[in-house]
């Protein structure tokens, strides 16, 4: 398997790669992660099932994208493909740190600074993707729709309660979907270029700049980074006070906040299952109170 990946690699490259050390690299939930080495070079690799190509496919298509600003450093894609009994992506290796470091200059306030740039200067006219990708092991539906409440409770919501119902009876989900997108009807957003999956184990930082990885992009409200930032811990309290001094956010994102992480909540559930499914049912709860 591996002199196959490595050959994939030397193909695209056009060298010759031959595969001396594999390190496991942890952090993933849902794909084995490594670090091959091939002399003095280092490459990153994914692997899962042979399959579940598509899924490195998407996030090819991401990375290349995202792939878009001198501030920000974004995995380079070198190739994806199947051997006999799995599916790879390989991009470039970044030695990065999880956070800031103490002798470092790059910090939360140019993370903040960049994504409020990201989503400002890339934008269109209409909410979506070119293609389906996938949150986690997921698939996201990204067809194109002009409203943004509609795009959000039919292409996010309703989806994720409808792989939800295995796991629970008697939930109305056009009610839901339906509270849902009162909330959010007020709201008219610009399509943005959104991360799609922002929580801390998916940015990191070097020396020189920040990182963002293994991306769900979409053009979307660009409050729903903002919102999953503060879902699973917040970042530092600098990360938000030098997004907003760029690009404020709108009144009533507290409620919208609600909705955008309830998606990631039935996410988590539908893939983990455990407290996520209590979870749920809390977010349904205050989703309620906020439509009586």
């Amino acid at each position: 398997m591996w002199d196959d990946i490595g050959a994939a690699i030397g193909k695209t490259l056009k060298c010759d790669v031959t595969v001396d050390k594999i390190e496991p690299i942890s952090g993933s939930d849902v794909t084995r992660a490594y670090c091959l080495h091939s002399g003095t070079q280092r490459y990153f690799v994914k692997l899962d099932n042979r399959d579940n190509l598509a899924m490195f496919e998407a996030e090819a298509l991401n990375l290349d994208i995202l792939n878009c600003r001198h501030d920000l450093i974004v995995p380079e894609v070198i190739c994806f493909g199947i051997t006999q009994q799995h599916s790879f992506l390989v991009t470039n290796y970044i030695a990065m740190h999880r956070s800031p470091t103490p002798q470092g200059t790059v910090n939360f306030a140019q993370l903040g600074e960049v994504l409020a740039n990201l989503h400002s200067e890339n934008q269109q006219p209409e909410f979506g993707w070119p293609e389906d990708n996938f949150i986690g092991a997921t698939r996201q539906i990204n067809t194109y729709d002009d409203s943004w409440a509609r795009f959000f409770s039919e292409y996010r919501i309703k989806y994720q309660l409808q792989l939800f119902a295995r796991k629970a009876d008697g939930l109305n989900n056009d009610q839901i979907c339906a509270m849902c997108r009162d909330i959010l009807c007020d709201h008219q957003p610009i399509p943005s270029l959104v991360h799609g999956d922002l929580w801390s184990g998916n940015i990191g930082f070097t020396a020189e700049y920040p990182c963002l990885f293994d991306p769900a992009c979409y053009y979307g409200d660009r409050e729903v980074d903002i919102a999953m930032s503060e879902l699973f811990g917040r970042f530092d309290d600098a990360f938000y006070q030098s997004y907003h001094a760029i690009a404020p956010l709108d009144s009533g994102y507290e409620q919208r906040k609600l909705v955008y992480n309830f998606y990631h909540i039935l996410n988590h559930a539908n893939m983990f299952g455990g407290v996520y499914v209590d979870q749920v049912f809390t977010f349904i709860k205050q989703i309620q109170k906020l439509n009586n």
